[in-house]
């Protein structure tokens, strides 16, 4: 830390080095003869603008250290207070912060200079002993070819792939500091073969590594203000609960710091990208699937499991009787009251197929009640669709009666898809008779048809009605059925 000031009309520069814990553990001053020292530059852009200045980094004439100077105006126009943050610990921060093994993080400004790189030193000694800055032009290095590429065509923001030495990399690039005359980006190359994690993942963890780069950058700067903390610990707390996928509210960040609204701006628009993925997958399936043991991979294993089918009957013929923007809105307020009760009881919806939905109980996490829970799902959701089709009698519109279909047993759960693109779900002859046994709603008039097993299980909880036995379409055995009625009364 330094400052200038007056003493008795003389002028004098001090210089304190400051510790960890902020303890000055040596200081030194010098007479400036103003007739024949020159002033540093971030002295005079401070004095100019009157107000906080980030300059470009340089060596510290003291350590040779490459530093971040920051410097702003004391009270009263009496004198100029610079920090020299030192780069290494941000440095050594960058190369510690690995999404995989072989991911290569690290931080340049906009002329390319190197602030941050896990192999390549930040500054070079000449041969007369001083301290030479390295730059992205100084290396054949094929990482950094590839980003100094991107960064002449203005490519930032926007993950690509690129095939370096035989193995596929996705390259990212981000401002993380704009200044009025330089700007610093932070770098991250990680290979394909290595990343078990989903693309949302990834661009969370790159958010959360350039905030802690940002807050390292400017922690000292607290000293002279709260006003630049209370952003940064709602920075925080935005970015905690992006990571959670809390995304229904906007980021809204105060601060006359351009760099803090640059970053929640940044993280507004990475809300608002991740809010719409969440419209094509269901978060709670994406937070299930993180907290699973199961790695994310192309595969699967044999599980107990509960499925349920859904299908609205003569939907066709609703279709033709609404227009199509009618019919859009009808349907995803249907699906809206079935989803939500589904994840209410623990379940997950897999997927929608046409106006019929299939939903997985006891994955990925375990449920020793998924069979109950899935019978409990399907009175409630029968329940709700009876007010919803009161609410559509009166407007004058088809009502969507409902069919539900419930088996369990064992079946093949995993990761279905290639390489670039999986899809959770469960397939077998489980997932089939679900499927037979709503349909066969149709022929014997009911309601919610479901198998023995499921019968078997929760016969002391649930009421139910014997529908006899059939072979359903596909299979060779006969199957008995069973009408699930309604929660035992409480005797």
């Amino acid at each position: 830390m330094v400052f200038t000031d007056k003493f008795h009309d003389e002028d004098f520069r001090h210089w304190y080095f400051i510790d960890d814990d902020l303890n000055v553990v040596w200081q030194t001053k010098e007479k400036l003869d103003l007739d024949t020292t020159q002033f540093e530059d971030w002295y005079l852009d401070v004095v100019e603008v009157n107000d906080t200045v980030f300059n470009k980094p340089r060596p510290n004439i003291f350590t040779n250290h490459l530093t971040l100077n920051i410097s702003t105006p004391l009270k009263d126009n009496q004198g100029v207070i610079g920090f020299d943050v030192s780069l290494d610990r941000i440095a050594n921060a960058v190369k510690q912060l690995k999404i995989t093994p072989d991911t290569v993080p690290f931080i340049f400004t906009s002329n390319g200079q190197i602030i941050s790189h896990p192999s390549i030193p930040i500054t070079s000694l000449g041969q007369d002993g001083s301290i030479t800055p390295n730059s992205l032009h100084d290396h054949d290095d094929p990482i950094l070819s590839k980003i100094q590429m991107r960064f002449d065509k203005g490519s930032i923001e926007i993950p690509r792939i690129h095939t370096i030495d035989d193995r596929e990399y996705m390259t990212y690039l981000s401002e993380i500091i704009t200044l009025d005359t330089y700007g610093i980006y932070l770098g991250l190359a990680a290979p394909i073969d290595e990343l078990n994690a989903d693309a949302d993942v990834i661009l969370i963890e790159t958010i959360l590594l350039s905030m802690l780069i940002i807050f390292g950058g400017v922690v000292f700067i607290r000293i002279i203000g709260k006003r630049i903390s209370k952003p940064i610990i709602e920075l925080t707390a935005v970015s905690d609960e992006i990571r959670a996928l809390n995304l229904n509210y906007p980021v809204v960040i105060n601060s006359r710091i351009i760099e803090i609204k640059q970053l929640a701006h940044s993280l507004e628009r990475m809300r608002l990208s991740l809010q719409a993925f969440g419209q094509y997958v269901p978060k709670q399936l994406v937070q299930k699937i993180l907290q699973s043991p199961l790695p994310i991979e192309v595969g699967g294993r044999s599980k107990n499991v509960t499925v349920l089918f859904t299908d609205i009957a003569n939907f066709s013929v609703y279709a033709e009787q609404l227009t199509p923007v009618h019919l859009l809105n009808v349907t995803s307020d249907y699906f809206t009251i079935i989803s939500d009760i589904i994840n209410i009881h623990q379940g997950i919806v897999d997927k929608y197929i046409g106006d019929s939905v299939m939903a997985l109980w006891n994955t990925p996490n375990d449920d020793p009640d998924h069979i109950k829970n899935a019978c409990l799902a399907a009175l409630c959701c029968k329940d709700k669709l009876d007010v919803f089709n009161y609410r559509m009698r009166e407007k004058g519109l088809p009502e969507f009666h409902t069919r539900f279909g419930i088996h369990t047993g064992n079946c093949i759960i995993g990761n279905v898809g290639s390489n670039d693109r999986l899809n959770y779900t469960a397939f077998g002859a489980t997932v089939n008779l679900a499927s037979r046994l709503e349909s066969l709603n149709k022929d014997y008039g009911s309601q919610i048809i479901t198998s023995e097993e499921v019968y078997k299980a929760v016969q002391r909880e649930f009421d139910f009605k014997p529908m006899g036995s059939v072979i359903p379409q596909g299979f060779s055995s006969p199957v008995h059925l069973y009408e699930l009625l309604q929660v035992k009364a409480v005797k």
